[in-house]
């Protein structure tokens, strides 16, 4: 909440780093207080109501043609607005002392942490630590999804071939999320991002709890990849283990997938790994244990259907479409972003 009212406070104000330069729709703050003794007993924020509807359950492909391209181009004004602040490190807004917004090196929250948080009663902002490049930055989700895997709810996975499915394909995933990193912006400039900008979140845009900065690349890539599993996964980093284990994999390493993963427990190197399948395995056993005990109906999955090779082809194909969006995304962003230094 405090780096939320701080990154607020920056765009609205419109002074220091954004003097003159956002037109960034946001709700007016009003009065806020960080203090669980206020007036109200908790801490809170009073924002301004926008009139309006949100965009969620909108089709912005079904509207008509001005109509959707009035949206985009807002959409894309926000966007390019947030990649004109840039900075010289990775951090994210807060407040000092006297309630003044400040850039510092604070922790850049992302929502699985607050996931974890919530479902396990862990607190795992804490053990998050400022990282001063982009890629150590990737290693450190890739550390922070294993992690969620093992403190998570019971219930986060199906079985234990699912657990080793998700757990193989976090450290397989790494070589693609250092493929997509550009190392000549491996130390900046950084850029802001909102973190968390989905349909339910714009009529003006709202909620910036999740806000801080990132590469130039990463922002980019949002921009591109809208509305695709590989965008979901992008916006969502936590999500990526379960989208390169059904998406790919395959695409990339041929259909044994099994085979790989079970050569890639068979490693001495992966004794802790084995133990937190173990670790799951039961804490999934005991929960289904109570649940049953309890007369809790068990919670609906789905599950995959294997592919056609007409389907696999087509899946292919949109790959390599959204590569080469990606990539020209990626030479438009290079245009307008300072060369490092």
């Amino acid at each position: 909440m405090r780096s939320e009212i701080a990154t607020m406070k920056a765009v609205t104000l419109k002074i220091g780093i954004f003097a003159e330069k956002t037109t960034i729709p946001i709700p007016q703050l009003y009065a806020y207080s960080l203090d669980s003794k206020s007036i109200l007993g908790l801490p809170y924020m009073l924002l301004e109501y926008v009139k309006g509807n949100i965009l969620f359950g909108v089709q912005l492909e079904k509207l008509e043609q001005e109509k959707r391209e009035l949206k985009y181009s807002q959409l894309a004004d926000v966007y390019i607005q947030l990649h004109q602040q840039q900075f010289d490190r990775i951090g994210a807004f807060t407040l000092d002392d006297d309630g003044h917004w400040i850039f510092a090196d604070n922790r850049p929250l992302t929502a699985d942490t607050m996931s974890n948080r919530s479902v396990a009663l862990i607190y795992v902002a804490i053990y998050l630590q400022i990282r001063p490049s982009h890629r150590q930055s990737i290693t450190s989700i890739i550390s922070r999804n294993c992690s969620s895997m093992t403190y998570h709810v019971r219930d986060s996975v199906m079985n234990e071939d699912d657990a080793r499915h998700y757990l193989y394909s976090i450290y397989a995933s790494r070589g693609l999320w250092m493929e997509w990193a550009k190392p000549e912006y491996d130390h900046g400039p950084f850029i802001l991002i909102h973190g968390d900008l989905r349909q339910p979140n714009i009529v003006s845009i709202l909620d910036w709890e999740w806000s801080h900065n990132c590469a130039c690349t990463d922002q980019a890539t949002q921009a591109t990849f809208q509305d695709t599993m590989i965008a979901h996964v992008l916006l969502k980093p936590h999500y990526f283990g379960s989208v390169y284990w059904l998406a790919l994999d395959s695409h990339f390493h041929g259909s044994d997938g099994e085979k790989r993963v079970q050569d890639f427990f068979q490693l001495s190197i992966r004794k802790t790994e084995l133990q937190k399948l173990k670790q799951k395995a039961l804490g999934l056993e005991q929960f289904e244990k109570e649940r049953k005990e309890l007369g809790v109906e068990a919670k609906i999955t789905l599950k995959n259907q294997t592919r056609t090779p007409e389907e696999e082809a087509e899946l292919v194909a949109q790959l390599k479409e959204l590569r080469d969006i990606g990539e020209q995304g990626n030479r438009m962003i290079s245009l307008t972003s300072p060369k490092p230094k």
